[in-house]
This record gives structure tokens, C-alpha cells and sequence, in this order.
């Protein structure tokens, strides 16, 4: 037995009250390096997934960030006066001058002045092909909008309306303008039709 204060039990006090600290292990992760290859590879898959989807996806992503929009800087940068793009260095060719109206203009492409970017090309049909992407679903929608309110489609509800053959020849007349066929089109019935015999005289 020990005492109270003798020194084996102060020692097994002390070591029960203490936990003791935990051996630090210095894991260094390593860090992926992005790299040219790395790029080409990214940029050929988004070309083998180049889809309506992908470019609504893509979209998206550009609305969100504003900023990964590089290629269109570069596409109007470079069409600026003075201003050339050099195939085999994959660069923008300025003057010093004619660089400070692009960096004026295009703040974000100030890093591109002594910075090869060798993926603009394929970038660049991506992004050409989200912009047809999008130029044909305007249309289709500007055509759907056209369609709805289609000369024959107010015939059709001229037809289902009580008139005379001479009121259907005068509103073939008051139908050749969109505004007026969307007018008709929308309208309730009653009021489709007053408006339409006010439109004729």
C-alpha cells in the first residue's frame, strides 16, 4: 500500500486525470494536377455529349457562372480593330494599344495576353453550338406562337360563330394581321365576335 501522499500514488493520479495526446500522423494527400491533357480530354467529352440537354445544362451553368464563359470573350475580343488571333500560338496578336481597348472592353481576357488558350477552337464549336441551339428553340417558339393564332385556326372559330357569308368574307380581311388574330383567338366568344363585326366596318 502506498500512502496518501507518497509518490506512486500521485504518479497514478496524474495519469488517470491526463489522456494522453494522440500520436499526429502526417497524411499528405496528393493534390490532382490539371493539366493540358486533362483539358483536351474534359473538352472532347463535352463534344461527344454535345446534345439539346447538355446544352441546356450548359445553359444554365453560364447563367450561374458568368465568369467559365471564356470562349465568347475571346470571339469578341479578338474581332475588335487591330486585333488577330495566331493559329499556331493559340493567341490573341494586338498592339499594346489595341490590347488596353481589349482589356478596357474584356476585363477577364487581360490573362490571355501572353497566355496561350489551345482549346479555343473546340470550345468555340461548343459554344457555337449552343447558340444555334438556342436560336432554333426561339424560333420554334416565335412558330408555335405563330401557329397558335393562325389564320385558319380563327377560321375555324370564325366558322363555329353565327354569321353571314358576307361578315366571313370582311373578317378574312381583319385576320391577315397577328395582333388581330390573337385578339380574336383570346376573346370570349361574345366579345370575339362584337369586336370582330366593330373591326369590319
Amino acid at each position: 500500500m502506498t500512502g496518501r501522499g507518497s509518490p506512486m500514488l500521485n504518479l497514478r493520479k496524474s495519469k488517470v486525470g491526463k489522456k494522453k495526446p494522440s500520436p499526429k500522423v502526417c497524411v499528405e494527400k496528393s493534390r490532382a494536377s490539371w493539366n493540358p491533357g486533362l483539358e483536351k480530354a474534359l473538352v472532347d467529352l463535352l463534344h461527344e455529349h454535345n446534345t439539346p440537354e447538355h446544352n441546356l445544362m450548359a445553359k444554365k451553368f453560364h447563367e450561374k457562372h458568368q465568369y467559365a464563359n471564356l470562349t465568347k470573350i475571346l470571339k469578341d475580343a479578338r474581332k475588335q480593330s487591330g486585333a488577330s488571333w495566331n493559329d499556331q500560338r493559340c493567341m490573341i496578336v494586338a498592339e499594346p494599344a489595341v490590347w488596353a481597348n481589349i482589356i478596357i472592353s474584356f476585363p477577364r481576357a487581360k490573362k490571355f495576353r501572353n497566355k496561350p488558350f489551345p482549346l479555343f477552337d473546340a470550345l468555340g464549336e461548343l459554344h457555337d453550338a449552343e447558340e444555334e441551339a438556342a436560336r432554333l428553340a426561339r424560333e420554334r417558339a416565335e412558330s408555335s406562337n405563330v401557329d397558335d393564332f393562325s389564320i385558319k385556326r380563327c377560321i375555324a372559330v370564325l366558322n363555329t360563330m353565327e354569321v353571314t357569308p358576307q361578315e366571313k368574307v370582311k373578317a378574312y380581311g381583319v385576320f391577315k394581321t397577328i395582333e388581330n388574330r390573337q385578339i380574336f383567338i383570346n376573346a370570349n366568344p361574345d366579345s370575339a365576335l362584337l369586336w370582330l363585326r366593330s373591326e369590319m366596318k
